[in-house]
């Protein structure tokens, strides 16, 4: 309940106003886009004009170009740093969460834990179902595959992007998707309390990321409408993962083929 209301109450606003800063930064680019294509101009004309050299036309135009991208920021409210605050609150907030569930545990205590042990004896029953006792590891290891599960969802319905990712992204999908499964054996290895929390929350997280690509629920936040925002989001994701899926296929019959006719 408590993961519940934080992230309800907390960092559902903030992504809120995050996907609303990254809108209105959006909306900014064919602004800023055209003012370097007459800046360029008109530093173009000046230097014909005074003789300027080349360097000199460059760190001009790159000193200015500055200067009017952080005043168009200034402007609208929207400078992109702006968009970081939710992983600012949310890291922290996650971190001393599960310290403070591990602590409540028991779980590696130090010198005053070791001889108070569970901190929090009703947590040894205040379990449900499969795992009873919130101090002990997830017995058949169903939260963590959840938790591990619930990840790739999430890092996958970010990969679904229109556009071609950049080798950076590309290798940051990869290493997400690493830690993910990771987590799995880590989260088995931990009381239940601990991965319980992070199950919850990621399921949360998956949730809450749908939520914001429903056109209805950014105009009721009143995020700004971006060029090329889908109306139906959801439709374009199913059918975008299952074009994943078949370019996948058809690389791997292509290579299936290949060897085939070296082999012969």
């Amino acid at each position: 309940m408590t993961t519940v209301v934080l992230r309800g109450g907390v960092t559902l606003p903030l992504a809120v106003y995050q996907n609303y800063i990254m809108a209105k930064v959006e909306l900014l680019q064919p602004q800023i886009k055209g003012f370097a294509v007459k800046l360029k101009q008109f530093l173009k004309d000046k230097a014909k004009k005074e003789n300027w050299h080349e360097n000199r036309v460059k760190r001009v135009f790159s000193v200015q170009m500055k200067t009017a991208v952080k005043n168009f920021y200034i402007r609208d409210n929207c400078h992109p740093f702006k968009a970081t605050i939710l992983i600012w609150v949310q890291l922290p907030m996650w971190i001393c969460l599960s310290f403070a569930l591990r602590n409540m545990t028991g779980a590696f205590p130090g010198k005053l834990a070791q001889d108070l042990g569970v901190l929090v004896p009703a947590l040894t029953s205040e379990g449900t179902l499969w795992f009873p006792d919130l101090t002990q590891p997830d017995p058949y290891w169903i939260l963590p595959i959840m938790l591990g599960l619930t990840n790739l969802m999430v890092i996958e319905m970010h990969a679904l992007r229109p556009t071609k990712p950049s080798k950076f992204q590309r290798r940051v999908t990869i290493f997400l998707r690493c830690l993910s499964v990771a987590m799995v054996p880590i989260a088995a290895s931990l009381p239940t309390a601990m991965s319980l929390y992070w199950t919850v929350s990621s399921v949360f997280g998956l949730g809450q990321n749908l939520l914001l690509k429903s056109p209805k629920f950014r105009r009721i936040s009143r995020i700004p409408k971006i060029h090329g925002e889908s109306a139906t989001p959801y439709r374009d994701m199913v059918n975008s993962a299952k074009d994943k899926v078949l370019r996948t296929n058809r690389r791997k019959d292509t290579v299936t083929s290949t060897q085939s006719k070296g082999n012969s």
